[in-house]
């Protein structure tokens, strides 16, 4: 019986339809018959089906890109990520009071722009010089960045009069590079030498944490020196 015809199976299986059958093999008595258009027909089903995988898979990679580029850019055109997040925008803690705001760099008053370049240039200048050099030009270009955000932190500092810049975090939303991900990229965390040890570096860390969960970014990224990786209390993990 089985020399003369075709096993046909309907597989219950969700990637099937109930009205697909699927041929599992010719049958066939004559060696000249088994060279005959079916299995060609077989083999051309096989070639269609790889395709129709390949352009499906590739419509998802390009959906998947363009929905990872549709958040960034909400992400960059946002007035303020830290909107809901108003208990956390202010900070109480070892003599210092002081609050939090989200800006783009266009929207940093120049003088504001010009106190936060000159806090990474003293923070910063001896070790950039050591590595790969310091400009004044580059370093400024980086931070006036139609993709540079800021959270910029004032308040007063105990046994210091008025308020004043204590430190900021300039940040970007991206794709990172090397994996595809979407990626809130800390460029700078920069405290007043002041107001070290007080725990506001931790707290503003804490604060990009919590923007990039709330935006259900994939993670956080930051570029530290190695002499001063423990120093800021980063931990390696496996």
């Amino acid at each position: 019986f089985f020399l003369n015809c075709f096993r046909v199976t309907h597989f219950l299986h969700p990637a099937f339809k109930p009205s697909q059958f699927v041929l599992l093999m010719p049958v066939t008595r004559s060696k000249q018959s088994s060279k005959s258009s079916t299995p060609k027909v077989l083999k051309t089903r096989s070639q269609d089906e790889r395709r129709k995988e390949a352009r499906r898979k590739e419509k998802e990679n390009i959906d998947r890109e363009k929905k990872k580029k549709d958040m960034i850019r909400s992400l960059n055109e946002n007035q303020d990520v830290l909107n809901g997040l108003d208990p956390l925008k202010e900070f109480n803690k070892n003599g210092i009071r002081a609050s939090s705001v989200f800006m783009h760099a266009c929207k940093l008053t120049q003088s504001d722009m010009k106190n936060c370049f000159e806090l990474v240039k003293h923070n910063m200048k001896e070790r950039y010089e050591r590595v790969w050099g310091w400009k004044d030009s580059t370093k400024w270009q980086e931070l006036t960045d139609d993709d540079a955000r800021f959270i910029v932190v004032k308040g007063t500092v105990a046994g210091k009069e008025g308020e004043q810049l204590l430190g900021f975090v300039h940040l970007r939303f991206e794709v990172y590079e090397e994996d595809g991900e979407e990626t809130l990229y800390v460029y700078d965390v920069q405290i007043q030498p002041f107001a070290l040890r007080h725990g506001l570096g931790t707290y503003l860390m804490q604060l990009v944490y919590f923007i990039a969960k709330k935006f259900q970014l994939k993670k956080v990224t930051l570029t530290v020196f190695k002499g001063l990786f423990s120093l800021l209390g980063f931990v390696k993990v496996s």
